[in-house]
Protein backbone atom coordinates (compact mmCIF):
# COMPACT_ATOMS: atom_id res chain seq x y z
CA UNK A 1 0.00 0.00 0.00
CA UNK A 2 1.06 3.64 -0.45
CA UNK A 3 1.62 6.21 2.02
CA UNK A 4 -0.44 9.78 1.13
CA UNK A 5 0.71 13.02 2.58
CA UNK A 6 -2.78 13.18 4.64
CA UNK A 7 -2.36 9.86 6.38
CA UNK A 8 -2.27 10.39 10.31
CA UNK A 9 0.50 9.69 12.48
CA UNK A 10 2.91 8.71 9.66
CA UNK A 11 6.61 8.59 9.61
CA UNK A 12 8.62 10.03 7.24
CA UNK A 13 10.19 7.86 4.73
CA UNK A 14 14.07 8.87 5.94
CA UNK A 15 14.28 5.19 7.47
CA UNK A 16 14.44 4.04 3.76
CA UNK A 17 17.60 6.13 3.00
CA UNK A 18 20.29 3.72 2.08
CA UNK A 19 17.41 0.76 0.70
CA UNK A 20 19.33 -0.04 -1.76
CA UNK A 21 22.87 -0.98 0.33
CA UNK A 22 24.50 -3.23 2.61
CA UNK A 23 27.82 -4.37 4.29
CA UNK A 24 28.87 -7.96 4.71
CA UNK A 25 31.50 -8.84 7.25
CA UNK A 26 34.14 -11.19 7.53
CA UNK A 27 35.40 -13.49 10.17
CA UNK A 28 38.57 -14.89 9.58
CA UNK A 29 39.40 -18.34 11.16
CA UNK A 30 42.93 -19.75 11.49
CA UNK A 31 41.61 -23.24 12.92
CA UNK A 32 39.42 -25.26 10.78
CA UNK A 33 35.92 -25.73 11.47
CA UNK A 34 34.51 -29.16 12.29
CA UNK A 35 32.18 -31.12 9.12
CA UNK A 36 28.49 -29.75 9.68
CA UNK A 37 25.76 -30.87 8.41
CA UNK A 38 24.00 -29.77 5.39
CA UNK A 39 22.00 -27.06 6.05
CA UNK A 40 18.63 -25.65 4.66
CA UNK A 41 18.56 -22.07 6.17
CA UNK A 42 17.25 -19.33 3.47
CA UNK A 43 20.83 -18.04 3.12
CA UNK A 44 21.86 -21.70 2.32
CA UNK A 45 20.47 -21.98 -0.94
CA UNK A 46 21.87 -23.07 -4.12
CA UNK A 47 23.27 -19.71 -5.98
CA UNK A 48 21.89 -20.91 -9.01
CA UNK A 49 18.05 -20.39 -8.12
CA UNK A 50 16.32 -17.32 -8.03
CA UNK A 51 15.29 -17.31 -4.33
CA UNK A 52 18.80 -16.77 -3.45
CA UNK A 53 19.40 -13.58 -1.30
CA UNK A 54 21.79 -11.86 -4.11
CA UNK A 55 18.50 -12.08 -6.79
CA UNK A 56 15.85 -11.29 -4.34
CA UNK A 57 17.65 -8.26 -2.76
CA UNK A 58 16.37 -5.68 -6.23
CA UNK A 59 13.03 -7.41 -5.99
CA UNK A 60 12.30 -7.02 -2.31
CA UNK A 61 13.67 -3.66 -2.37
CA UNK A 62 11.45 -2.35 -5.30
CA UNK A 63 8.50 -3.39 -3.22
CA UNK A 64 9.21 -1.98 -0.10
CA UNK A 65 9.84 0.99 -1.42
CA UNK A 66 6.57 0.92 -3.10
CA UNK A 67 5.23 -0.17 0.37
CA UNK A 68 6.63 2.58 2.11
CA UNK A 69 6.94 3.55 6.06
CA UNK A 70 4.53 3.21 8.85
CA UNK A 71 0.88 4.07 8.39
CA UNK A 72 -2.75 3.78 10.26
CA UNK A 73 -5.45 4.80 8.09
CA UNK A 74 -8.56 3.80 9.14
CA UNK A 75 -9.88 3.19 5.55
CA UNK A 76 -7.51 0.12 4.67
CA UNK A 77 -8.91 -2.68 7.13
CA UNK A 78 -5.18 -4.56 6.74
CA UNK A 79 -4.21 -1.74 9.88
CA UNK A 80 -6.70 -3.79 12.19
CA UNK A 81 -5.86 -6.77 14.07
CA UNK A 82 -8.76 -8.06 16.07
CA UNK A 83 -10.55 -5.03 15.51
CA UNK A 84 -8.13 -2.92 17.12
CA UNK A 85 -6.48 -0.36 14.73
CA UNK A 86 -2.81 -0.85 14.61
CA UNK A 87 -1.02 -0.03 11.59
CA UNK A 88 0.90 -1.24 8.55
CA UNK A 89 5.04 -0.42 7.69
CA UNK A 90 6.55 -1.77 4.70
CA UNK A 91 3.47 -3.69 3.92
CA UNK A 92 3.77 -5.67 6.66
CA UNK A 93 0.22 -5.77 8.38
CA UNK A 94 -0.12 -6.50 11.86
CA UNK A 95 -1.87 -10.12 11.22
CA UNK A 96 1.04 -11.34 8.83
CA UNK A 97 3.87 -9.60 11.93
CA UNK A 98 1.90 -12.27 14.39
CA UNK A 99 2.11 -15.28 12.04
CA UNK A 100 5.76 -14.76 10.88
CA UNK A 101 7.33 -14.07 14.57
CA UNK A 102 4.57 -16.76 16.30
CA UNK A 103 3.55 -13.63 18.91
CA UNK A 104 -0.33 -13.44 19.92
CA UNK A 105 -2.54 -10.99 17.95
CA UNK A 106 -3.26 -9.17 21.60
CA UNK A 107 0.44 -8.09 22.46
CA UNK A 108 1.00 -6.66 18.58
CA UNK A 109 0.73 -2.75 19.34
CA UNK A 110 1.29 0.29 17.21
CA UNK A 111 4.37 0.31 18.50
CA UNK A 112 5.56 -3.10 17.94
CA UNK A 113 4.62 -2.17 14.14
CA UNK A 114 6.08 1.21 14.23
CA UNK A 115 9.53 0.06 15.67
CA UNK A 116 10.13 -2.27 12.83
CA UNK A 117 13.32 -2.01 11.03
CA UNK A 118 14.22 -2.47 7.17
CA UNK A 119 16.48 -5.41 8.19
CA UNK A 120 13.36 -7.41 9.99
CA UNK A 121 11.28 -6.09 7.10
CA UNK A 122 13.48 -7.70 4.32
CA UNK A 123 14.56 -11.15 6.59
CA UNK A 124 10.30 -11.01 6.51
CA UNK A 125 10.07 -10.96 2.78
CA UNK A 126 12.97 -13.17 2.33
CA UNK A 127 10.81 -15.62 4.47
CA UNK A 128 7.57 -14.87 2.44
CA UNK A 129 9.50 -15.46 -0.91
CA UNK A 130 11.11 -18.60 -0.37
CA UNK A 131 8.91 -20.53 2.30
CA UNK A 132 5.55 -19.60 0.71
CA UNK A 133 5.78 -17.77 -2.40
CA UNK A 134 8.28 -20.36 -3.61
CA UNK A 135 9.23 -17.74 -6.11
CA UNK A 136 11.70 -19.77 -8.11
CA UNK A 137 9.20 -21.95 -9.49
CA UNK A 138 7.91 -19.15 -11.43
CA UNK A 139 9.50 -17.96 -14.85
CA UNK A 140 12.13 -15.45 -14.10
CA UNK A 141 10.55 -12.56 -15.83
CA UNK A 142 7.60 -12.63 -13.85
CA UNK A 143 9.54 -12.90 -10.18
CA UNK A 144 9.54 -9.56 -9.34
CA UNK A 145 5.91 -8.53 -10.39
CA UNK A 146 4.24 -12.18 -9.16
CA UNK A 147 6.14 -10.97 -5.48
CA UNK A 148 4.83 -7.78 -5.81
CA UNK A 149 1.64 -9.25 -6.77
CA UNK A 150 1.56 -11.76 -3.62
CA UNK A 151 2.77 -9.10 -1.08
CA UNK A 152 -0.28 -6.92 -1.90
CA UNK A 153 -2.87 -9.79 -2.18
CA UNK A 154 -1.49 -12.66 -0.32
CA UNK A 155 -0.46 -15.68 -1.26
CA UNK A 156 -3.89 -17.05 -2.51
CA UNK A 157 -5.10 -14.02 -4.25
CA UNK A 158 -2.02 -13.02 -5.66
CA UNK A 159 -1.96 -16.90 -7.21
CA UNK A 160 -5.67 -16.46 -8.41
CA UNK A 161 -4.73 -12.71 -9.93
CA UNK A 162 -1.72 -14.77 -11.60
CA UNK A 163 -4.14 -17.50 -12.63
CA UNK A 164 -6.82 -14.93 -14.28
CA UNK A 165 -3.68 -14.04 -16.57
CA UNK A 166 -3.13 -17.28 -17.60
CA UNK A 167 -6.60 -17.68 -18.15
CA UNK A 168 -6.97 -21.09 -15.58
CA UNK A 169 -9.13 -21.87 -13.47
CA UNK A 170 -8.83 -19.62 -10.30
CA UNK A 171 -8.95 -21.69 -7.17
CA UNK A 172 -5.77 -19.87 -5.82
CA UNK A 173 -3.47 -23.29 -6.06
CA UNK A 174 -0.37 -24.39 -7.90
CA UNK A 175 -0.30 -27.02 -9.95
CA UNK A 176 0.44 -28.51 -13.33
CA UNK A 177 -2.11 -26.37 -15.29
CA UNK A 178 -0.73 -22.79 -13.89
CA UNK A 179 2.81 -24.00 -14.20
CA UNK A 180 2.18 -25.02 -17.89
CA UNK A 181 -0.15 -21.53 -18.72
CA UNK A 182 2.12 -19.36 -17.31
CA UNK A 183 5.26 -20.19 -19.21
CA UNK A 184 3.84 -17.74 -22.01
CA UNK A 185 2.44 -15.27 -19.80
CA UNK A 186 3.71 -11.66 -20.47
CA UNK A 187 3.58 -8.82 -18.17
CA UNK A 188 2.24 -6.67 -19.73
CA UNK A 189 -1.23 -9.10 -19.30
CA UNK A 190 -0.21 -10.07 -15.83
CA UNK A 191 -0.08 -6.26 -14.91
CA UNK A 192 -3.89 -6.01 -16.88
CA UNK A 193 -5.32 -8.91 -14.46
CA UNK A 194 -3.73 -7.36 -11.40
CA UNK A 195 -5.50 -3.75 -12.19
CA UNK A 196 -8.79 -5.45 -12.81
CA UNK A 197 -9.01 -7.64 -9.74
CA UNK A 198 -8.73 -4.71 -7.25
CA UNK A 199 -12.20 -3.62 -6.27
CA UNK A 200 -13.57 0.47 -7.49
CA UNK A 201 -12.93 1.01 -3.48
CA UNK A 202 -9.53 0.25 -3.34
CA UNK A 203 -8.43 1.79 -6.53
CA UNK A 204 -10.02 5.12 -5.02
CA UNK A 205 -8.43 5.00 -1.62
CA UNK A 206 -5.06 3.71 -3.50
CA UNK A 207 -4.26 6.08 -5.96
CA UNK A 208 -0.93 4.78 -6.69
CA UNK A 209 -1.78 1.34 -6.65
CA UNK A 210 -2.30 2.07 -10.93
CA UNK A 211 0.98 3.17 -11.51
CA UNK A 212 2.55 0.44 -9.39
CA UNK A 213 0.87 -1.83 -11.35
CA UNK A 214 1.65 -0.87 -14.73
CA UNK A 215 5.50 -0.32 -13.77
CA UNK A 216 6.07 -3.84 -14.45
CA UNK A 217 4.26 -4.09 -17.98
CA UNK A 218 7.54 -4.18 -19.29
CA UNK A 219 8.68 -7.18 -21.85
Amino acid sequence: MRVSQQDSDTQGNSDMVGLLSSDVGTNVRTTPLPEMPPRRGLLDMPPDQASSPDTLEPIINRTLQEEGGFQNRKDDERNFINGRLVGTKYGITPKTWAEYTGVSAKDITKDTIKNLNLDQAKEFYRYKATKEFKLDRYPEKLRPQIFDIMVNFGYTGGMRVLQKAAGVSKDGKYGDQTAEAIKNLSNTKLAQARWGSYSKGKKEINPGWKARTFSFAVD
